[in-house]
């Protein structure tokens, strides 16, 4: 859909493209780093730090999985600096602060991620075990409380001896499955408008409260010219995302093109308020 419209632009971010199609995250990573540190177009820019904060939570992950979580801390801090507006970066992060001794730290990105969409429920369950002074930790009363957890917790594999921060830290990794969505949105970037519905449909449909995805699908509905369903899922994106430049922005193209400029320019103006170089949003509030 827009993956290679950049393509033959700039050499490190067509090897980190042909990196990230064979799941060679750490060479991408290194080539979008090479990327970043030099003067590029403000788009490329844009795309090159996505690409980057994706191949870092692959990463991350990989590191998770070999049980090595203080190695996976520094590529999340990397990629929530990056991108320092995702609840979900954020609250990963937490847990990973959890996992590797950091509980001080792991509030304040919980509560980062909670100013930007209070009702993030694995943002709270994990700030509510973290905070807990309960002795024992009261699992029914908590369940109760977030009843998604307890399926989740029968399904991940923890230490006997974890605690209850613990082991929800343990389940934000396993579920989502955070790979499983960057590659989705990777395969989108490449797909027809058609086959990136049918690629982002599902995985929205299970996890609703992604505004990423829904930020996805509707660019997938607005390169089809499906409209009405691009500001649906769009608008949805900035409902749990108040600070997504890149879903105001596209939410105001969907207003322009409908003949609705005033709330086009309102939707411009929120893209620069959180990010004043906005390429998009700077060059389309210009032809309003």
């Amino acid at each position: 859909m827009q993956k290679w419209f950049v393509f033959g632009r700039d050499a490190d971010l067509d090897a980190a493209l042909r990196f990230l199609e064979q799941r060679r995250y750490g060479e991408a990573a290194m080539h979008l780093d090479i990327c970043l540190g030099r003067p590029i177009d403000s788009g490329i820019r844009r795309l090159a730090r996505q690409m980057l904060v994706s191949a870092l939570v692959h990463l991350a992950s990989n590191c998770l999985k070999e049980n090595h979580a203080l190695e996976a801390l520094p590529l999340m801090r990397k990629a929530v600096n990056l991108e320092p507006d995702y609840p979900d970066l954020l609250v990963r992060l937490a847990a990973l602060e959890v996992l590797s001794g950091g509980q001080d730290l792991s509030v304040q990105h919980l509560e980062s991620a909670l100013q930007i969409n209070p009702k993030y429920d694995m943002a709270l369950a994990l700030h509510d075990a973290v905070t807990s002074s309960a002795d024992p930790f009261d699992w029914e009363e908590f369940t109760a409380r977030y009843p998604n957890l307890a399926k989740l917790r029968a399904t991940t594999t923890v230490r006997e001896d974890a605690t209850a921060s613990e082991t929800i830290a343990a389940i934000i990794w396993a579920e989502p499955n955070r790979e499983q969505i960057e590659d989705a949105k990777a395969e989108a970037m490449g797909a027809e408008p058609d086959q990136a519905r049918e690629i982002l449909i599902p995985l929205v449909n299970r996890y609703p409260a992604f505004a990423d995805l829904r930020y996805a699908l509707g660019q997938a509905y607005l390169a089809g010219d499906k409209l009405d369903d691009a500001m649906a899922h769009l608008s949805k994106a900035v409902l749990l995302n108040p600070r997504y430049a890149d879903a105001y922005s596209a939410l105001g193209i969907v207003f322009r093109r409908t003949g609705r400029s005033d709330e086009a320019k309102s939707a411009f103006e929120a893209a620069l308020a959180v990010d004043p170089s906005h390429p998009v949003a700077r060059e389309e509030i210009l032809r309003l």
